[in-house]
């Protein structure tokens, strides 16, 4: 998940990135924004960058809303404000709460537990890809992967690997055999190009799949914990995809 905090006052914007990294910490905070003139030429470019943004909205250069006269954004909003009186202009937006400062920790969950509630119908619908070989409409799921081994190429099937971890600036497969093998391709690319019944992406570092998974269980802050094959691994399931992995692994 990635937000864009839009919030004039410093100690303000580091206290929402804290409580933020408390609800969840695999959540990434794309971009911090100060003023009305900076964020209208950012969400000119990155307009759909983000799923959730906080904005303050009285700003140094004007209030809020003067974004969006300028900017049609789309993405849900919730807006954090020393002032009460905008409260029914913000929810004329797609605002999924109004936060008064200052705001503490349990604020911030309920909204983001709304928030996670009703994401999906904020979700834009991708479009089916399709190649020659399938005009069936089926999707091509990718089946194998071409590797380097030093001067020689080899083929690993997809149904070999248990897991993709992002590792110091690589993505590595671990095989269900012990080994494991670098991947070209990016974690959220491969999120687009496995298939979804048996790989689920746990986190932003990883991806598993489902018989790889030895044990689930609670984890802090209503996370999970996942064992993985081989090597009995732990991995966290963030907390924003926690319901979704739940409804996978009950298919």
């Amino acid at each position: 998940m990635k937000i864009v905090i839009v919030e004039d006052e410093r100690y303000t914007a580091e206290l929402i990135n804290r409580l933020v990294r408390q609800y969840d910490p695999d959540i990434h905070i794309l971009k911090t924004l100060s003023n009305v003139e900076e964020s209208v030429k950012w969400f000119q470019k990155n307009n759909r960058a983000s799923d959730l943004i906080l904005m303050d909205v009285q700003l140094t250069d004007g209030n809020s809303f003067d974004i969006f006269r300028q900017v049609p954004i789309e993405t849900p909003i919730i807006f954090i404000t020393a002032y009460d009186e905008y409260a029914i202009q913000a929810f004329r937006l797609n605002s999924i709460d109004y936060l008064l400062k200052p705001i503490s920790f349990n604020d911030l969950e309920r909204a983001f537990d709304k928030y996670f509630k009703i994401a999906d119908s904020y979700r834009p619908v991708e479009p089916t890809i399709f190649n020659k070989d399938f005009a069936d409409g089926i999707r091509p799921f990718k089946s194998r992967f071409l590797i380097r081994v030093g001067e020689h190429y080899q083929f690993i099937k997809t149904s070999s690997i248990a897991c993709f971890l992002y590792e110091e600036g690589m993505v590595m497969a671990y095989l269900f055999n012990g080994t494991r093998q670098l991947i070209d391709e990016p974690l959220d690319e491969l999120d687009e190009l496995l298939d979804k019944e048996k790989f689920f992406r746990l986190n932003r570092k990883t991806i598993a799949s489902v018989d790889a998974i030895t044990s689930i269980q609670s984890y802090f802050n209503r996370r999970l914990s996942v064992r993985l094959l081989p090597g009995n691994k732990q991995e966290v399931v963030s907390r924003e995809r926690v319901a979704r992995f739940k409804e996978w692994m009950n298919h």
